[in-house]
């Protein structure tokens, strides 16, 4: 079901990404803020995973009851971490829609897919929503380096965070634009989107903005760890511009290891942060958010029996863009 040399590929670049991080703050700097660090924040951090699960396990649950209504919590939320695993190791996570829609018995597959991409294009959206005012904050506030590149990842991160809230909003038009445009794989979402009923859109946007704020909770209290005279203001503008760098960058390592580390050394480094302790951050929430849950859902993954999937069918349910190439459960 899964191609080795892609996840061997992701693998190595992952570490090597990771690898020349810590080679340039260095290896000593990073070493000593571990040894330092204020583990009970971590430990409050740690004791936020639950919460971000059942978050993540109840929208996915509510979308998943429109397709097959009697399917439980409970294989909802094995689904969902099943997703998790297959995630970690498949191209631009696409294993993680296949998983959930592979591990729900009953409904479309197709349209389950469509379900958990939808799921996913929402926390884009509120990650951008977030994240767009922190970067012209930041912008605004200090002088970066490649400031011009930075300006025009201002616009398209402006465009789309304005496209998805619009595709939310109004879902039946998004639908028509999109097949015009020959987007047919983000157009599944759409139509799917289309068909939900008012309260399960106020479900989805609800439990995304609540996976949000437990997401940042999470890497503000990871970050207290080792940079404890940290402003909270300031902290969480730089946690916001991490998450929507993670969002709309391409997935190209091992569950995006290394993306979200080289966002917080940038921009925290820019802030006056500490590398050493913005990277160990990082590291910590990778943990938390992604292998944690990843390692979670193995018994589900080793326990999913199904024939081998169509590629098409896998392709439909999968993200064209870099725009949704990080999962939403990944912090």
């Amino acid at each position: 079901m899964i191609r080795r040399w892609p996840i061997l590929l992701k693998a190595l670049l992952a570490v090597a990404v990771v690898g020349y991080i810590v080679a340039w703050v260095e290896v000593e700097a990073v070493l000593t803020a571990f040894a330092t660090a204020g583990w009970r924040w971590i430990a409050l951090a740690a004791v936020l995973l639950p919460i971000n699960l059942l978050l993540e396990i109840g929208v996915w649950h509510q979308l998943v009851r429109q397709i097959a209504p009697g399917t439980s919590v409970r294989t909802s939320g094995e689904a969902a971490l099943c997703g998790h695993a297959l995630g970690l190791f498949t191209p631009a996570r696409v294993g993680e829609l296949a998983g959930r829609a592979f591990y729900i018995p009953g409904g479309d597959r197709w349209t389950l897919g469509a379900a958990a991409f939808t799921e996913r294009l929402a926390m884009v959206a509120v990650g951008g929503l977030v994240g767009v005012p922190a970067l012209l904050w930041f912008l605004q506030t200090h002088t970066p380096s490649a400031s011009a590149a930075l300006y025009l990842a201002l616009l398209y991160a402006s465009g789309v965070t304005l496209a998805l809230l619009l595709a939310l909003a109004l879902p039946r038009r998004a639908w028509h634009g999109l097949r015009r445009l020959g987007w047919q794989r983000l157009s599944h979402a759409s139509r799917f989107l289309r068909a939900l009923r008012g309260s399960v859109h106020a479900w989805l946007i609800g439990y995304s903005v609540a996976r949000y704020t437990v997401f940042a909770l999470q890497f503000l209290l990871a970050l207290w760890a080792f940079a404890p005279e940290a402003a909270p203001t300031t902290a969480l503008a730089g946690i916001a511009l991490v998450f929507m760098t993670k969002f709309l960058m391409p997935s190209l390592t091992l569950g995006d290891l290394g993306i979200r580390e080289g966002a917080a050394v940038y921009f925290f480094g820019w802030m006056g942060f500490a590398h050493a302790a913005v990277l160990n951050a990082s590291l910590v929430i990778f943990g938390l958010t992604v292998l944690v849950p990843a390692l979670l859902g193995l018994p589900y993954v080793l326990a999913l029996k199904i024939q081998r999937p169509r590629p098409e069918a896998v392709d439909v349910s999968s993200p064209s863009s870099p725009v949704v190439s990080s999962s939403s459960s990944d912090g």
